[in-house]
């Protein structure tokens, strides 16, 4: 397993480069602890399947007051953008 602590936008070339040198996670998944939906949007279910990601907070989470906070952010700040762990703490 890869203990993977790099931070943010830099986990997309880093993924990215996992793949390309042939490391799958089915022979050696790697942990984000770092690494948000933010930048998991930006890479494939190909570059991500099978991977795991342990962060503060996640968008998806199915409760009613984070429903609530998503839809308040997007309808203030537009309906594509992703919540993350420093929007939620603010």
């Amino acid at each position: 397993m890869i203990l993977n602590t790099l931070a943010g936008d830099r986990n997309v070339p880093f993924m990215q480069a996992l793949r390309a040198a042939g490391v799958a996670p089915d022979r050696v998944p790697t942990i984000h602890f770092s690494a948000s939906e933010i930048e998991l949007r930006s890479l494939s279910a190909r570059e991500t399947a099978g991977n795991y990601a342990a962060w503060n907070y996640f968008q998806h989470l199915d409760t009613p007051e984070n429903l609530a906070f998503v839809q308040r952010f997007r309808a203030r700040y537009g309906r594509q953008r992703v919540t993350a762990d420093p929007m939620e703490a603010a």
